[in-house]
């Protein structure tokens, strides 16, 4: 009603309306904000507090069971692409033989009620890309319960077929979209700027909301949406941001360097 009645009294000259509109959305936007719970984890890569490792054969990230050779993440001051900006970026390397993967996820506290996601992240690597099986960047919220619920909002380049793949939590496995992600796209040694949005309804449905690759972006219409899984007994609330590194058919060592990672959640 304050707002409605703002706007009444300004219909006497086009500039007063316009003053009077600007004021009325910022009484809107901050009645929205204000209405929701946000959470910003800002530049998740300038520390590896809260960041596990997950490889064969203490933790299974899919791919060949004989797991890799050598894993790390490392805090470095320089990259292949450029020192970055803030002086902190994140190094994650796997060496092993072929179809090894390792994951590392970021494990924050639980926020039970979001229901909108968001992750950004700019990503650098190296010449070994265009022997890589894969790369992936997850968004994931669990949620303890009876029943307990795994909203999986999985995303990764499928750089052997060329395209990019969502994943399927209810049926778990991975389905490919037309949008186009290959060594190419992903260039070595050159900043990528990935922006994944997501969110999940009141039936459980996970909306792939966009995605967006060094300023080429796709809609939901070019990645769907799928069901949300049941969460094993004993695992407990928490938000994730992760991303893992699948070797290729040579197997070797790849490595990427990411900036300015920064996961948001809202309800």
């Amino acid at each position: 009603m304050t707002i409605a009645s703002s706007q009444s009294r300004c219909t006497n000259a086009s500039t007063s309306v316009r003053i009077c509109l600007l004021v009325s959305l910022m009484f809107c936007t901050a009645a929205v904000l204000s209405a929701q719970t946000l959470v910003v984890d800002v530049n998740l890569d300038n520390s590896t507090k809260n960041l596990s490792t997950c490889v064969e054969p203490s933790c299974n990230p899919g791919g060949n069971t004989a797991g890799p050779s050598a894993v790390s993440s490392t805090i470095v001051s320089t990259t292949p692409c450029g020192n970055p900006p803030d002086g902190a970026a994140l190094e994650l390397s796997v060496t092993g033989p072929s179809y090894v993967n390792a994951l590392w996820s970021y494990k924050m506290p639980a926020m039970n009620n979001a229901t909108h996601f968001r992750l950004d992240f700019d990503a650098c690597f190296d010449d070994s890309i265009s022997g890589d099986q894969a790369f992936e960047a997850d968004i994931a919220l669990f949620v303890s319960g009876s029943p307990g619920w795994n909203y999986m909002f999985g995303g990764q380049c499928d750089l052997s077929a060329g395209v990019y793949d969502v994943w399927d939590q209810s049926d778990p496995h991975w389905i490919s979209t037309s949008i186009p992600c290959t060594a190419t796209t992903l260039s070595a040694n050159h900043w990528h700027h990935f922006q994944r949005e997501v969110h999940y309804d009141s039936s459980n449905a996970l909306w792939f909301d966009y995605l967006c690759i060094s300023g080429e972006c796709w809609a939901n219409s070019s990645m769907g949406k799928y069901a949300a899984g049941a969460l094993p007994n004993g695992w407990g609330s928490t938000r994730i941001w992760q991303f893992q590194l699948d070797l290729g058919a040579a197997g070797g060592t790849t490595t990427v360097w990411l900036n300015n990672v920064t996961g948001s959640a809202w309800q």
